[in-house]
Formats: C-alpha cells, sequence, structure tokens
C-alpha cells in the first residue's frame, strides 16, 4: 500500500491502465482535501512479494515519466490477508463528476468470483485500516503546507545602494514592488534624503561603467550593488561622474592627473572624511584651494585639478 500526492489529471486512470495491463489485483481511491483541492491518491496492490516489489518500482518509474516533479507517494507499507484480491477496484473520488479522472466505483473487470460476500468483506476491513492511515497522511500533509506557507515569508535577498557616497546594504526579500524598495531607500536615515524628493532611478554600473537602470524588483540580484539618483540629483548633474570612484577616474582621464596625483587626492579625502555628496554640494564649493592645501596637498596643479572637476560636473 502506499499514497501518492500531487494535483495530477487523470492519475487514477493511469494506475488503473498500468496495473491492467500487468494483470494485478488492486483498490485505488482518491481524496481531495484543503481549500485548494489537494488529492491524495491510495493505492493497494495485491500479489506475490517479490512480483509486486517490480511493479510498484516499474509503476513509480512510469509515472515519473508521465509527471515529472509533479507527484510524490509514501513509504510503501505491507499489509497480510488471508483473503487474495481477485480483480481491480477504482473508487469514486467524494465529489466527483469526471469519469475520467476518478473511474467507476466497480471493478475494473468482469471477472468478479463468486466469492463476493467474502471479498467485499476482506475490502471493507481492509479499507477501514486504509482510511486510517489516509488520515494521518492528509494531516501531516496539512502541517507540512502550513509550515512550508511560513516560511514562504521569511525569503532573505540582501542589495547594496549607494548614494551621496554612503553605502547601505538592504534586505527587499519582503519587498513585492520596486515601489516597496524605493520607500526603504527613502526612509534610509544615513542617506538624508530630503523629505518630499522621490527616487529618480536605480542603476547598477556595467563594465564599461555605463547605466543599466533597473526597473522591475526581479532584476535586483543578491548581494549586488546599485546606485541612487534621486529628481534633484538628476536635474542638476550632467551624469560625468555620480560616484567618488567615477571623480577619481575623472581626475585622471580628464585632467591628466597620474597615479600617484589621483593616489594622493583619494588619501585626503578618506582621512578628512569627505563623501561624494560633500564635494559635490551645490553653490559656493563644499571644498576652497586653501582647505586642500591645508589638507596636505600642496601641487597646486592637482588642487586646481580636483576644483575644475568639481565645477564642470554642476555645468
Amino acid at each position: 500500500m502506499t499514497v501518492f500526492s500531487g494535483n495530477t489529471p487523470k492519475l487514477k486512470r493511469k494506475i488503473k491502465d498500468f496495473l491492467n495491463d500487468r494483470n494485478v489485483c488492486f483498490v485505488l481511491q482518491t481524496t481531495e482535501f484543503g481549500t485548494s483541492q489537494e488529492r491524495l491518491t491510495l493505492l493497494i496492490m495485491e500479489g506475490e512479494k517479490a512480483y509486486l516489489y517490480d511493479i510498484r518500482n516499474e509503476l513509480v518509474l512510469y509515472l515519473n515519466s508521465q509527471y515529472p516533479t509533479e507527484i510524490s507517494s509514501s513509504e510503501w507499507e505491507e499489509l497480510v490477508s488471508e483473503v487474495p484480491l481477485l480483480t481491480g477496484i477504482v473508487k469514486k473520488t467524494p465529489n466527483s463528476i469526471d469519469p475520467d479522472s476518478s473511474g467507476n466505483d466497480s471493478p475494473s473487470s468482469n471477472n468478479i468470483a463468486e466469492t463476493a460476500v467474502t471479498y467485499e468483506n476482506w475490502i471493507s476491513g481492509l479499507m477501514n485500516g486504509a482510511y486510517k492511515t489516509l488520515e494521518i497522511v492528509n494531516k501531516a500533509a496539512k502541517v507540512a503546507k502550513s509550515v512550508s506557507d511560513s516560511f514562504k515569508g521569511l525569503d532573505v535577498k540582501n542589495v547594496h545602494v549607494t548614494y551621496g557616497g554612503i553605502t547601505v546594504c538592504f534586505d527587499i526579500g519582503q519587498c513585492r514592488f520596486l515601489k516597496d524598495f524605493t520607500n526603504m531607500i527613502l526612509k534610509e536615515s544615513e542617506f538624508k534624503i530630503p523629505e518630499g524628493q522621490q527616487i529618480a532611478q536605480i542603476y547598477s554600473k556595467l563594465s564599461d561603467n555605463s547605466k543599466s537602470i533597473l526597473k522591475e524588483l526581479a532584476g535586483f540580484k543578491t548581494d549586488g550593488h546599485y546606485f541612487v539618483e534621486t529628481e534633484s540629483s538628476l536635474k542638476r548633474s550632467t551624469y560625468k561622474f555620480s560616484e567618488m570612484e567615477d571623480f577619481f577616474k575623472a581626475l585622471k582621464d580628464e585632467e591628466n592627473m597620474i597615479d600617484e596625483q589621483v593616489l594622493k587626492a583619494k588619501t585626503v579625502f578618506v582621512e578628512q572624511g569627505i563623501t561624494f555628496r560633500q564635494l559635490m554640494k551645490t553653490g559656493d564649493l563644499a571644498i576652497t584651494d586653501a582647505e586642500l592645501k591645508e589638507y596636505g596637498i600642496a601641487q597646486g596643479g592637482l588642487r586646481k585639478a580636483i576644483l575644475s572637476l568639481i565645477r564642470s560636473n554642476h555645468k
């Protein structure tokens, strides 16, 4: 005896035809439970033990080929009776109106013997025990489903977001829509996004340093690194660069500073705790030539290059 689980079409018909082709006597019963009408199908087979072992293995392989990954079965349990089954019985699924899926509440062949009374008594006793087993499986299935459902809300998906030179890790496993994620970003105190501002875009950087705009929540990869631009930052930026690393790259490529000079600027900014947002404040420069000299950047050319780059990013 075993119990198959899975909402698969014509499962009983396929099992019945398979066993009839091999002249195996059986009882087959499907029960539905739960609001989604999940199905459990009970199968009892009768025959020589060695032969049944082969048949059940063939049956499992056959069903797996018909319904890949869609059904599973409980452990096979051995039952003993002195009265043999003489045919195949397919029991009707409760409340079923589809004969193809439920079969008939009658023998699957006309070869039932004259010992019908004994046969029915044996079936009655056997089915009583089988239904108790089915009850237990039903309860176990419900508990398993409940546990599974409770874990669905525990998905963890961490992504890293940078804004204004500050990077924060967000768990977006609970977000259903992109708007949920943008609201999390707007509420992040570390970013200090002005009240009333909206996220204009979130993007990742490609290998050529160009932007790949993310428009759907599903596009965010676990542990991926993304960048944020608000509506105001988009309006006043020329998009030459929007992060500190881009600034240093431009310092080398556009202002023709050598690696040692770029490294000096990096070191000073780190020592002084200067963020990209502070560096790029609108209005008066957030940093002056005198301050750069005071911080330790002695080369006038490097100071001019830094200030020129800051101004050019606001044009």
